[in-house]
């Protein structure tokens, strides 16, 4: 009836006792990433009016002016309240001062509030308006002593590397007091750049409730790890982990003699070819191969051409040379959305004066 493209709340609770969930209202996993949101974003409801960022929003369907929700409604809300408090450490009865954190607003209320407390409207209806404390006083029961927080950390040896190299990820699972979770169970996901989150394996925490994990990306890959939790504890999920892979670059000068690590040319050269291969293929995309010359003052820019990859990976080029002297050539390829920036060893070449 509005034109809304979804619905406002965060979650709704229907008369049957099923719990429904609308607008995100929780930290994305790796792997529940909307392509069309922000990583790591939580959505934003509109349950009510200036209270909506830095708050969750229950809907309990029916009109509870005169009637209370049936049993099973009841039962579920008080679940998901007691699942929302806990996990952020919220006392069911406590009151605290709210601040949105997108205008500054700040307003007294309790934890678990009727929508009436931060608005004027009748809403949620007399009968459930005035089982609030009871309510409140039932998620208490439930979260009993309730479970630990629990953090997951993780990160990388190294933020770049080289295809075919081996970067090591690894962190540790403890409760937010820092005592350790050992022989936890944990998923690792993996997104290599241009592709969805997938699983790629489990692992369990050392004694120190340490994890560790080798991988050896051929393009950049991002990386998270999620802990599921368990009877006493809340699961968590790391912080995502990015990798930068540079293409593996190859290059070789065509012909010529090699004497101690140097290839040598006839003084009569002016063309020298260069041949190599990108690992991995890069079809359809071009290397940068430059030679310098060396000279007393330093070296200087001698010749520079595109060559382009064939689909398996290699090039040829052909770039002029003015005579006797030493050089150097390199190949690069640019920086992409899927690797970093490719280079190959430089290759010395002299061109004899005899």
């Amino acid at each position: 009836t509005r034109g809304w493209c979804d619905i406002g709340y965060n979650f709704v609770v229907a008369p049957d006792g099923r719990l429904f969930e609308g607008r995100w209202a929780r930290t994305y996993k790796p792997w529940e990433t909307h392509t069309g949101e922000k990583d790591g974003a939580i959505a934003t409801g509109a349950h009510v009016a200036g209270f909506n960022s830095g708050s969750v929003g229950v809907s309990v369907m029916g009109d509870f002016t005169r009637a209370r929700p049936a049993r099973r409604a009841r039962r579920t809300l008080v679940r998901a309240l007691a699942w929302e408090a806990d996990r952020h450490n919220l006392a069911p009865r406590g009151r605290h001062l709210y601040r949105n954190p997108e205008t500054g607003l700040t307003a007294r209320l309790p934890f678990i509030a009727g929508h009436r407390d931060a608005g004027f409207t009748a809403c949620p209806g007399d009968r459930l308006y005035a089982a609030r404390r009871r309510i409140r006083n039932r998620v208490a029961s439930v979260i009993g002593a309730g479970k630990r927080n629990t953090v997951v950390t993780a990160a990388a040896s190294a933020r770049r590397i080289t295809a075919g190299g081996i970067v090591r990820v690894s962190g540790r699972l403890a409760t937010r007091r820092g005592d350790a979770l050992a022989h936890r169970r944990l998923r690792t996901y993996v997104r290599p750049d241009g592709a969805p989150w997938t699983r790629h394996r489990s692992l369990r925490t050392g004694p120190k409730g340490e994890w560790s994990l080798a991988l050896s990306p051929m393009r950049d890959e991002r990386v998270a790890v999620a802990y599921r939790g368990g009877r006493r504890t809340w699961g968590a999920t790391s912080d995502t982990v990015s990798v930068r892979v540079a293409p593996l670059v190859g290059l070789r000068l065509a012909g010529g003699t090699v004497a101690g690590g140097v290839v040598h040319y006839p003084r009569d050269t002016t063309s020298i070819v260069v041949t190599g291969r990108v690992t991995p293929a890069h079809s359809r995309r071009a290397v940068k191969v430059v030679i310098r010359k060396s000279g007393a003052s330093g070296d200087a820019l001698e010749a520079a051409g595109r060559a382009a990859l064939d689909d398996d990976g290699t090039f040829s080029a052909t770039l002029p040379v003015s005579g006797t002297g030493r050089y150097r050539a390199v190949a690069k390829i640019k920086r992409h959305r899927d690797h970093a920036t490719g280079r190959s060893p430089a290759s010395a070449f002299e061109v004899d004066p005899a």
